[in-house]
């Protein structure tokens, strides 16, 4: 009987852990680049390299250059 119990618990835990893992959505990021006191960096100055990385194990989530206007000023 116990080693039933033991059993159950173990899977039940296990697919607690995984549902997580399967919930997964894609998530929209919006990234804004802008120089100190300065413009966004856009386009036009030639963009900036993006990189996110997840902060646990740097794996590369997501790289790309800004682009778009600088803005008025």
């Amino acid at each position: 009987m116990e080693k039933k119990s033991f059993n159950l618990i173990l899977t039940v835990a296990v697919l607690i852990s995984l549902g997580g893992a399967f919930a997964a959505q894609p998530t929209h990021v919006v990234v804004h680049v802008r120089a100190k006191d300065a413009k966004f960096v856009g386009t036009s100055m030639g963009g900036a390299l993006i990189t996110i990385r997840d902060s646990d194990t740097g794996e590369v989530l997501a790289q790309g250059v800004t682009r778009g206007t600088t803005g008025d000023t």
